[in-house]
Parts: structure tokens; C-alpha cells; sequence
């Protein structure tokens, strides 16, 4: 396909979409209209918004729903930097590009032919030349490779399921793993960070979160595992490891701040670790949350700080709220969606203050904080 045309296209119809035109009127106006150019429009409205990847590269609303973040790509290029390495199932090639920045050699593979087309021409703008792409299964792909430094697999995944699982993955666990270990025992794969079940061992399995929200887990074979489990937050690439076992932090009443922990840190069970590098700091139960408190103030980016400025009960709060000249609030905890904006517009409705507080509510009483 002509991905140069493709994006002027998509270009046209992002400037009519901005004007306010419906998909109808854009259909009257783009001639020949087609749906790819018009997702591709979509797709680089959204990505304005969120900068999750290059804005110059070509993708539809699928891919930039499934595409790595450009951080974790950087990140993860960085980790796995050697002479060769193999990627199977590259998508539109952001993490080949990052991969082509750090390695000699890159060998990208993908089955779908639509998705390596726009990766040939992401690569092409991005002038990498060192990048070898493959359109074809796996497997098959795997089966003609004699060498490499290192193999990364993004699997292929169904879009919605009840539990994410290692069986689901497509190839084969087993399969993949048979074949790419005839190539190489230092493997990373990409897997669901909420997968619950048959989690696959002898792996270091890294949490990634960016600006405190799981994004990715990667997985860790051979040399490239250094622990059991990690985590690591993006954008300040700070790690921390499980490097055995450390006591348990005591749980202890409020203190003047409190801290929401990073989902990286709960997923990697690595919460004493973390407690570890944290002096002064002891977890408290707000709700059915486990989090920190403290004295004084502690910084990690793994923590969501804030400042508490009482605990009054809920008959109180409104009172409360008008002495600290609070007129916003944010609430914290089990809420539903319908149920969270009716009271938070009760609660609002009462003050008329200049400053915006976060609100935890506990079984009779809230506790009443300000972001730090």
C-alpha cells in the first residue's frame, strides 16, 4: 500500500473532523474515502492527546490502542541492547525502532502483512536501516534463524477475556519457547500485566508502570533475569527488586502523610523492598487499601504523596472542609461511577473555597488530604 497517500488522506479528513464534520459529510468530501484513512485520522487525533507515540508515524485506532508506549520501547531497548536480536510480532514496529537505536542487528517479525508495511515505513522516516522485517508466522519464521543475542516476543493475545492466562497466547507458550531456544536462552516476552495464572517460572517477571499506572510486565529468561520479581516506574526508569526476604512493614495509625502505591509495587509483591529504602514509613489500611504513612515527608516516584489535614467524621465533613477553604474535592476509594458524582457534587454544592482536596473515606469518618 501507499502509506505516503494513506496519511495525506488521513491528514484531510483529521482537519475536516477538528471543523466539527461527521463521518457522513467527511464521506461527501474525501474522495475516494476509505475506512482505513479515516481510522488513521482517528487514531492521530487521539495520539495528539495522549503522545503515546511518534505523531509522524502511520497507524490506525487498533494500533495505537495495542502499540508499546514509546517510553517502554526506549526503556526496554536499553535492557535488552546486544549485537542481534529478534522481535516476533513487531506490529507497526515501535519497539523494532528502539531496538534498531540500540542494537547492531534486528531481525522483526510479524504475520500480519498490513501491520509490517506500516513498520517498514515508521522505520523508513525514522532512518533505520539496520532492520530486517519478516512477514510470517512465528514459528515458521523462528525454524530459519540460526542465531541471536536475544529473542523479545510480543505474543499475540485475544482483545477481551475474563482472566488473562499463558494459554492464551498465540503461538503457544511452549511452542514459541521450544523454538526460540534452539536460537538463543536469553529471552524477554511481553505479557499481560494482569495475568493470574500459569505464570511461567524461572523468570524474573519486571512490572512497568508510567507515572504511577501498570502498563506492561516483561518477562526474564537466561542471562537477563536478575531476581525474582521487580518493578519499575517510567519515566524515571527508578527499579527496585525483590533481592530476598525483608520483614514486613508494621502497620501503624495515620500520620501526617499518606502515600498510594504505585500497582507495580503490588503486583511485584515487593512492598517490603520498597519499605526497605523508605525509612520512617508504615503501611495503614484506608478502606481496603494498603497504604503507606509517615511523619515526615518521603519521595519515590513508586508513591502518590499527600499531606493529611484531618480525620473528621462524616457528619463534620462539610463544616471541616469550609475552615480549610476547600471548594474541589476528589474521592478515594470503592465508589461507583454513579454513585461518585453524586456525592461529590453534594459535597461541592455546600463549599465555596479556592483549594481542591482528596477525600478517603474510612467506615465513619474521611480523611481529608492535599496532593503533594
Amino acid at each position: 500500500m501507499d502509506c505516503e497517500k494513506a496519511l495525506k488522506t488521513a491528514k484531510h479528513i483529521e482537519s475536516l473532523l477538528h471543523k466539527g464534520y461527521s463521518k457522513e459529510k467527511v464521506k461527501e468530501e474525501v474522495q475516494p474515502f476509505s475506512e482505513e484513512s479515516f481510522s488513521i485520522a482517528k487514531a492521530m487525533i487521539k495520539n495528539r492527546r495522549t503522545g503515546k507515540i511518534p505523531q509522524e508515524f502511520i497507524f490506525t485506532e487498533e494500533d495505537l490502542m495495542y502499540a508499546t508506549n514509546s517510553l517502554v520501547a526506549k526503556y526496554r531497548a536499553k535492557v535488552l541492547s546486544c549485537n542481534s536480536i529478534v522481535e516476533t510480532g513487531c506490529g507497526i514496529g515501535i519497539q523494532s525502532i528502539e531496538f534498531s537505536r540500540a542494537c547492531k542487528k534486528v531481525i522483526s517479525i510479524d504475520k500480519d502483512a498490513r501491520k509490517i508495511e506500516y513498520a517498514k515505513y515508521n522505520s523508513k522516516i525514522s532512518n533505520a536501516k539496520n532492520i530486517a522485517f519478516i512477514c510470517s508466522d512465528a514459528i515458521q519464521a523462528l525454524s530459519k534463524i540460526s542465531s541471536a543475542d536475544i529473542m523479545f516476543w510480543d505474543p499475540e493475545r485475544p482483545r477481551s477475556e475474563t482472566e488473562r492466562s499463558l494459554g492464551s497466547l498465540s503461538p503457544s507458550f511452549n511452542d514459541f519457547m521450544k523454538n526460540a531456544r534452539k536460537i538463543t536462552k536469553n529471552i524477554c516476552i511481553e505479557l499481560p500485566p494482569q495475568i493470574k495464572s500459569q505464570i511461567p517460572k524461572g523468570c524474573e517477571l519486571e512490572y512497568i508502570s508510567i507515572n504511577n499506572q501498570l502498563n506492561r510486565l516483561n518477562a526474564y529468561f537466561g542471562s537477563l533475569k536478575t531476581c525474582s520479581h521487580s518493578a519499575i516506574s517510567l519515566p524515571s526508569e527508578n527499579k527496585i527488586k525483590n533481592t530476598g526476604k525483608k520483614s514486613k512493614p508494621n502497620e501503624v495509625s495515620i500520620k501526617d502523610y499518606i502515600y498510594e502505591l504505585d500497582d507495580s509495587i503490588i503486583k511485584a509483591n515487593i512492598l517490603p523492598n520498597l519499605c526497605s529504602q523508605l525509612k520512617s514509613s508504615g503501611i495503614c489500611k484506608i478502606g481496603s487499601k494498603i497504604c503507606l504513612t509517615s511523619k515526615i515527608m518521603l519521595s519515590s516516584p513508586f508513591l502518590k504523596a499527600y499531606e493529611v489535614l484531618g480525620n473528621p467524621v462524616k457528619d463534620n465533613l462539610t463544616s471541616f472542609l469550609v475552615s480549610k477553604n476547600i471548594g474541589k474535592v476528589i474521592l478515594h476509594g470503592s465508589i461507583k461511577e454513579n454513585d461518585y458524582w453524586n456525592i461529590k457534587n453534594s459535597i461541592e454544592k455546600e463549599i465555596k473555597g479556592t483549594t481542591t482536596a482528596h477525600l478517603f473515606f474510612l467506615k465513619d469518618s474521611v480523611i481529608v488530604a492535599l496532593k503533594r
